[in-house]
C-alpha cells in the first residue's frame, strides 16, 4: 500500500552512486527518514544537502500501516531557510 506524505528537516546525506540515489532527511523531533531519489532529482538533492528541506514522497506501508520506505517523487525539494 502506498500513499503520499510531505516531511521536513535538514538534508545531510546523500548517496549518488548507484542509479537510485539514497539521502536522509533529519527532521526537528524523531529519528532520521531514509528516503530514496531517482538520477533526474541528483542535482536537485545536492543542491540543497544541509539545508532545511520539504519533500513530498511516496510512502510503502507494511500490513499493520507501519511506513517502511520513502521515495522522494518530485522534480525539486524547497529550501525552508
Amino acid at each position: 500500500m502506498s500513499s503520499h506524505h510531505t516531511i521536513e528537516g535538514r538534508l545531510l546525506t546523500a548517496d549518488f552512486s548507484h542509479d537510485i540515489g539514497k539521502c536522509r532527511i533529519y527532521p526537528p523531533l524523531g529519528e532520521p527518514i531514509d528516503c530514496v531519489f531517482k538520477k533526474n532529482l541528483e542535482e536537485a538533492v545536492y543542491e540543497h544537502l544541509r539545508k532545511y528541506v520539504r519533500v513530498t514522497c511516496e510512502t510503502q506501508k507494511d500490513a499493520v500501516e507501519k511506513i517502511f520506505g520513502y521515495s522522494i517523487f518530485i522534480p525539486y525539494l524547497y529550501n525552508m531557510g
